[in-house]
Formats: C-alpha cells, structure tokens, sequence
C-alpha cells in the first residue's frame, strides 16, 4: 500500500481551566477532537462536520492557531499527519461522544503536560500557545511510535 498524508483539523476546545481530550477507547492515549479533511472539503466546514459527528456541537467560532506536521508508527504502518488546529467556542461542552469507538474528557489545563496527547509535538505546540497565545508551526519530526 502506498504511503499518504492525512490532512485533519484540531479544535482546541478550552472551558475555564479545563480542555477537552479524545480518547479511542481501549487506549492509554489521548488526542485533540477533529478528523480529517475529505476532498474538496473546508478546514471550517471540516470542523463543523466533526464536531456534529462527534459531539452533536455546533460551532460557534473558529480561530486559526497553528501547523504541525507528524510522522508516527501505529499498528507497526507508518503515518504522516498534518495537524491544522484551531482554538474553537461551541454551544455545549457534552462528553458524551456519538462516535462508538471513542470518548471524550476534560482534563485540567495545567496537568495536561502530565497526559499521553499525542502527536507530543502538537500537545507541547498547544501548551505553548496557551500561554503566549502566538501562532505556531511545527515542522515534520521524526517517526515516533504512538
């Protein structure tokens, strides 16, 4: 099978002093709600589409923060992502996820160097922006397993 890049949005999802994290279950990982991009398709209408799917939320706004390109090994094949992420408001913080192989929790912002976020580089991209609020990219890192 030939090697592709995925393209996904991100939405940073920030309630108070808490964030909000995607699981798949029967994992020890986390990563940040969003998917992929289909073809022809918006980052914006990317979003909105994701989080209907998974959270029945709809997006209210969307702020373009960062870039950050990932290489990974999962199930041994390597992957290549390019994360496009954006800080989001939506009507409703729900965690129930109307996805069956995934669910959601809020995690407290300042533990959430402490947590398995995965690519590592987005997860220490978005730490950084929490705090200085400027616009990141992150160029390709080398494979990392997941």
């Amino acid at each position: 099978m030939e090697n592709q890049i995925r393209v996904v949005v991100r939405a940073i999802i920030i309630r108070e002093d808490e964030i909000l994290l995607c699981q798949p279950k029967g994992t020890d990982w986390y990563f940040f709600p969003g998917g992929g991009i289909r073809f022809e398709e918006g980052t914006e209408d990317t979003l909105r589409r994701e989080l209907k799917e998974e959270l029945d939320a709809e997006l209210l706004e969307s702020r373009f923060i960062g870039v950050v390109e990932s290489t990974f090994l999962e199930n041994e094949q390597r992957k290549h992502e390019i994360n496009i992420v954006f800080c989001v408001r939506i009507n409703d913080i729900s965690l129930y996820s109307h996805e069956p192989h995934i669910v959601f929790a809020l995690k407290k912002l300042k533990k959430l160097d402490n947590e398995n976020v995965v690519p590592t580089e987005l997860k220490k991209a978005v730490l950084q922006w929490i705090q200085n609020r400027k616009t990141f990219w992150i160029p390709m890192n080398k494979t990392t397993p997941r």
